[in-house]
């Protein structure tokens, strides 16, 4: 299972009907009230038409007595069937129940004598029932409507006043009663509510949480099965035959570790790996679950993530240590270089010490130039995108490329797909990225002639991302060398430090995007740019 799936209530409705309405919040409710209610009719009826009814009542008009108690049978089924089937306003079906109640009761009031007094609390319990699901400005006005049906009943009928006025009394407080419960009941639930609301969304953040973690997840269950696993994790174990869940198949040394772990709690910390292309991976084990769940999560941490964060932090010190002495440096390369202007300036110099001057005045140009490169690299700027029309831009750097720069023989060329072509960069860093890159394929992508043909390739790539390539004319990049170009201090001259490209790289991703090196077929190099377009 790769994938959690949270669903979040957000409230109730008194609409939300199922097919097992006694398990749907109020339609629960409602159910066993029309249910109640069917069973007063079965009673009704019952003593409508059984022979056994005349040694408890007498009935006083046979006729609208059988009547009264089979509507009353009909219409209760009918509101019974409503309850499960139908998604009719429930306040609505509450209304029309308490009303049949109220005109069969007030039948059964003249037709059956020796029954008023039961009629009058088998209405208590309607009455209270609906008060209980109805609200305030529909709930007393129905109690108050039967207190004048049982008085009317009672007294009127049976000359039963006092016995009227005490049921008319225990209706309008019950009603009042029920109207609290209900507020009460209301209260709770809300507050259910929320905390099932907080709880989904909390369960969501998890999931996601879980599934986009870096670190490998797994859940197995005491026979080894994996029960869930996140996107790490899968990506760790590499391809998984589908439908197979067993850890034994899937890895049987983590298998073998897992048990090893459950056996005495040991936990060996040596790394593992899963195929030749997955990274290797350090298993850790905690137990999950309550008393009852045998269940374990299993964290797989790669090795690779971590070797990487050293390496940064390795990198980081290093740049620090770097740029200290390559301040302290600065100060004498530059006395150094003063000194030998001064002394290639002087007349009784010969030859030899004037080419003497010259390597010296050359090498301190070096120095000078990787002093440069390694403070860029401890003290680089943030960016600061804007949008730009990347064609017209292209072009006017290489005017200005052409024009500051002695390239002789050599071509810089600008090749246009798509003109305007807007993107969002910080320009001085990108002037910075293209200066390293042309000077690098003027220095390497010299063909057989000696010259150097350098094209700057301002095109869009698919997901309307810009892009600029620059290409050269030489022989390339050899496959096991491109792999690591863009590390720190890898090179192959004598007159490098290794730190171009890895800054190059660094300055696109502050700017959200990318440097990559592209293969050609037909030989030369091509490193392309790769931007944000506005607005993505």
């Amino acid at each position: 299972m790769d994938d959690a799936t949270v669903t979040m209530t957000t409230g109730r409705s008194w609409l939300d009907a199922t097919s097992a309405p006694w398990r749907a919040g109020p339609r629960r409710e409602l159910y066993f009230f029309a249910l109640y209610r069917l069973l007063e009719a079965v009673l009704l009826v019952g003593l409508s038409f059984s022979p056994l009814g005349d040694q408890v009542i007498v009935l006083v008009s046979e006729q609208s007595a059988q009547i009264a108690s089979i509507a009353y049978l009909l219409g209760a089924f009918a509101l019974l069937l409503a309850a499960i089937r139908f998604r009719a306003a429930p306040a609505t079906q509450v209304l029309v129940g308490i009303v049949l109640d109220m005109l069969v009761a007030g039948t059964a009031f003249f037709a059956m004598d020796g029954l008023e007094a039961g009629i009058a609390a088998l209405l208590l319990v309607n009455v209270s029932s609906a008060a209980l699901l109805l609200p305030p400005r529909e709930a007393l006005p129905v109690a108050a409507l039967a207190s004048l049906v049982v008085l009317a009943g009672l007294g009127l009928g049976a000359n039963l006043w006092t016995e009227g006025i005490l049921f008319a009394a225990s209706y309008l407080g019950a009603a009042l009663l029920m109207q609290s419960l209900r507020a009460r009941m209301t209260e709770a639930e809300r507050r259910v509510e929320r905390q099932e609301a907080d709880l989904a969304d909390l369960a969501r953040v998890n999931a996601m949480v879980l599934k986009r973690m870096s670190t490998g997840v797994l859940v197995v269950d005491g026979a080894n099965r994996i029960r869930q696993r996140n996107d790490a994790a899968a990506r760790l174990l590499g391809r998984v035959p589908e439908g197979v869940d067993q850890l034994l198949a899937i890895s049987p040394e983590l298998a073998q570790r897992l048990d090893d772990w459950r056996a005495d709690g040991r936990d060996e910390r040596h790394a593992l790996q899963f195929g030749p292309e997955s990274p290797p991976v350090i298993p850790r084990f905690v137990r999950f679950g309550s008393a009852g769940d045998d269940l374990t999560l299993v964290f797989l941490d790669d090795v690779s993530v971590v070797t990487r964060h050293a390496e940064q932090l390795t990198l980081n010190s290093l740049g620090r240590l770097s740029a200290s002495i390559a301040h302290e440096i600065r100060n004498p390369l530059a006395a150094i270089r003063y000194a030998a202007e001064l002394l290639g300036e002087s007349p009784a110099l010969v030859d030899e010490e004037r080419r003497l001057v010259e390597i010296i005045r050359g090498q301190c140009g070096r120095m000078n130039g990787i002093v440069d490169n390694i403070l860029l690299l401890a003290r680089r700027e943030r960016s600061r995108p804007e949008r730009v029309e990347l064609a017209g831009w292209v072009r006017e750097w290489v005017a200005e490329f052409r024009a500051t720069n002695q390239i002789g023989e050599d071509c810089v060329e600008v090749l246009v797909d798509r003109e305007p072509l807007p993107a969002m960069v910080d320009p001085g860093q990108l002037r910075q990225v293209l200066w390293n890159l042309v000077q690098n394929a003027r220095r390497y992508g010299r063909d057989e002639t000696g010259r150097a043909h350098v094209s700057l390739y301002v095109r869009e790539l698919e997901g309307a991302r810009p892009a600029v390539e620059v290409i050269d004319t030489g022989p390339g990049i050899p496959h096991d060398r491109a792999l690591l170009i863009f590390e720190p201090f890898q090179t192959s001259s004598d007159h490098s430090t290794g730190l171009g490209l890895y800054i190059a790289r660094q300055l696109c991703e502050a700017n959200l995007g990318r440097l990559d090196y592209v293969e050609r077929p037909g030989g030369g190099a091509c490193f392309r740019i790769t931007l944000a377009a506005p607005g993505a």
